[in-house]
């Protein structure tokens, strides 16, 4: 017998509302493990779960400036990422867009970048909440300057093309930019995204191919070149025939 079949989630859940900040997030990342397993599957106890993350969790760690609670605030961040592909309802997960978004107020680049990565996450899963007004505030962060968050934006942006290709195009000017980019993991991160809409199909991408190529061949990071040649493989593959 494994030992979620046995747990006592109400008081896990009292846990997660402990004056200790260890103990909660030691609840906290049980609940995670459960769920990623599958060993957690009733849904009401998920979607209670994911109420105390977002009403509680989320905020009591984001206002409070101790290196301590940002540090698991970007924990939870990351896990609501891991969440976002295995949990059973979407639905569940679209209060959490709004809870990002104000996230991305903060003055942390770090606690930024990972509401960005979840952002992608987000709208993946949930494509129809992607509207316009906040595709616009997703597309500034690619100007930040902060590598960081120009390489989050990028991740987010490949999330997104995967179930929305369509608004995802609007990434692609900002992307290629950032195919020249300083920083080698923002290069690489964009080199990623052009990589997703080519396996989407969408023609548009080709746009980068000549770009592409070229880091493919010459960019002095080694993590840069694989992704340049992934793309160009992908695109080569999907287009081939017209190039």
């Amino acid at each position: 017998m494994d030992n979620s079949s046995k747990r006592d989630y109400d008081l896990l859940f009292q846990d997660l509302r402990d004056e200790s900040l260890r103990l909660r997030m030691a609840s906290f990342d049980t609940f995670i493990e459960d769920i990623l397993r599958g060993d957690l599957k009733a849904k009401g106890t998920i979607s209670d779960f994911l109420s105390v993350i977002r009403v509680e969790i989320i905020p009591g760690l984001a206002y409070d400036y101790d290196p301590e609670r940002l540090g698991a605030l970007i924990h939870a961040l990351k896990a609501l990422c891991k969440l976002c592909k295995k949990a059973p309802d979407s639905g569940n997960f679209v209060p959490f867009i709004k809870t990002c978004l104000n996230l991305t107020g903060m003055p942390y680049y770090n606690v930024k970048a990972s509401s960005i990565e979840a952002l992608g996450k987000l709208y993946s899963i949930n494509p129809d909440e992607l509207d316009d007004d906040s595709a616009n505030k997703l597309l500034r962060f690619f100007d930040s300057e902060s590598p960081e968050i120009r390489s989050a934006t990028a991740s987010a942006w490949s999330d997104i093309a995967v179930t929305n290709p369509e608004k995802a195009v609007l990434a692609i000017s900002p992307a290629y930019k950032l195919l020249q980019d300083n920083d080698s993991n923002v290069r690489a991160e964009s080199a990623g995204f052009f990589h997703t809409l080519a396996d989407e199909d969408c023609g548009e991408c080709t746009v980068a191919l000549p770009l592409l190529r070229q880091l493919k061949d010459n960019d002095p990071n080694i993590l840069v070149r694989e992704r340049a040649g992934a793309a160009v493989l992908a695109i080569d593959n999907s287009f081939g025939s017209l190039f």
